[in-house]
């Protein structure tokens, strides 16, 4: 009986597994900082390359053999691309096409065997999206960009012969505009009766105004990492 309950679900799992389609996303989170890492396919934590990204992926990894500096700058270009269909009309409204650079800059000190430190400057998370001002969803937000600076100085220190650890303080500058179409029908016409202009017969989606919000902010936080080496084959981050 106990193989039973635990097969069945085992099979339910498959058969949704082999049922389910593609689903296509849009995010505002950037870990392309580094062509190496890339080729990696993000797996820079336990390995870091020699760079100095560790300085994002794991502190711990600045700490490494070779040449005393190491120094690295670049920008990867992002183009996001999509679509929306209205379900109730069938209307397909193409994305508005934007190229955006995200750029980096790490550079490492070796100070020794069992010291090391560095700088990094990136932009883990930003990005714009943006529509046509016809956009079905115009009245929640048709363009939005998101913008925020990481600068980090770090260390790493050599315990013994297998373990590094590594820390940063990270202070941040980001910034946030969104832009919307506001929808006439949902105004208030009278404030003392609480009447709106839908009530009055104005038809819901018409357009009236274009609204800007804006806003900025500084702060601070800290990045700690451990990259421990087994053997010259295996390493644990």
């Amino acid at each position: 009986m106990r193989r039973y309950a635990v097969l069945s679900p085992l099979a339910l799992l498959a058969a949704l597994g082999a049922a389910a389609g593609t689903a296509q996303a849009q995010g505002f989170g950037v870990y392309e900082h580094d062509a190496c890492v890339m080729g990696r396919s993000g797996t820079a934590v336990a390995s870091p390359c020699s760079g100095g990204s560790a300085i994002f992926f794991n502190p711990a990894g600045i700490l490494a053999d070779g040449p005393r500096w190491h120094a690295q700058i670049g920008a990867t270009l992002i183009a996001p691309r999509g679509g929306f269909t209205d379900s109730a009309t069938g209307r397909t409204t193409e994305s508005t096409p934007n190229n955006i650079p995200v750029p980096s800059f790490f550079v490492t000190r070796q100070l020794g065997s069992r010291l090391a430190i560095g700088v990094g400057v990136n932009a883990p998370y930003g990005l714009i999206s943006e529509w046509p001002n016809t956009f079905a969803g115009r009245f929640l937000a048709y363009r939005s960009e998101l913008a925020s600076i990481y600068v980090q100085p770090t260390v790493a220190l050599k315990l013994g012969s297998r373990i590094q650890l590594g820390a940063g303080v990270t202070f941040v500058h980001s910034t946030v505009e969104l832009r919307q179409r506001v929808d006439l029908s949902t105004q208030v016409a009278s404030a003392s009766t609480g009447t709106t202009f839908a009530m009055l017969g104005i038809p819901e989606g018409t357009d009236f105004a274009d609204a800007m919000l804006e806003g900025s902010g500084s702060g601070t936080g800290a990045h700690f990492g451990v990259l421990v080496r087994l053997s010259n084959r295996l390493s644990l981050g």
